[in-house]
């Protein structure tokens, strides 16, 4: 047997027998678990300035839990706002504007960044917008779209 040709057996079997502890368990009842509907966050204050609309604050943790995602199977360790999964739901008034705290109490530094509404570039987020452990970072939304 050629170099080559015992190289790439014994790639194959070390790459089937690396890919077993790979492998995902057997799912047998998907899509049968009701949907988790996350809670509703409220705002922490309001603020009101003399001759204009009041500003909503809210203050949301990223932190690490765990939860079982699947009936039957281990628990698993997540990372999430206010830790849980799916985090709460923010029920926006449009025009109303919000500023949202986010405290990172997580292990690894993390980037926040918005699906579904409209705001402005130093508050979307990308890759390199991220957040120090034990720090935190306010956005702001203006909520000027319908939903």
């Amino acid at each position: 047997m050629r170099h080559s040709s015992r190289l790439l057996l014994i790639g194959a079997i070390a790459g089937r027998t690396f890919a077993k502890d790979w492998e995902s368990p057997p799912y047998t009842s998907l899509y049968s678990q009701p949907l988790p509907i996350p809670p509703a966050k409220a705002p922490l204050k309001t603020f009101t300035f003399p001759g204009q609309a009041p500003i909503d604050y809210y203050e949301i943790d990223i932190k690490p839990f765990e939860q079982q995602v699947y009936p039957g199977k281990a628990k698993t360790r997540l990372v999430g706002y206010d830790g849980i999964s799916p985090g709460p739901t923010f029920r926006m008034t449009k025009g109303r504007e919000a500023i949202v705290r986010f405290i990172n109490h997580g292990d690894l530094a993390n980037s926040v960044h918005l699906h579904g509404s409209y705001s402005r570039a130093p508050f979307d987020g990308w890759a390199e917008d991220v957040t120090p452990r034990q720090s935190y970072k306010d956005y702001y939304y203006p909520n000027q779209q319908n939903a």
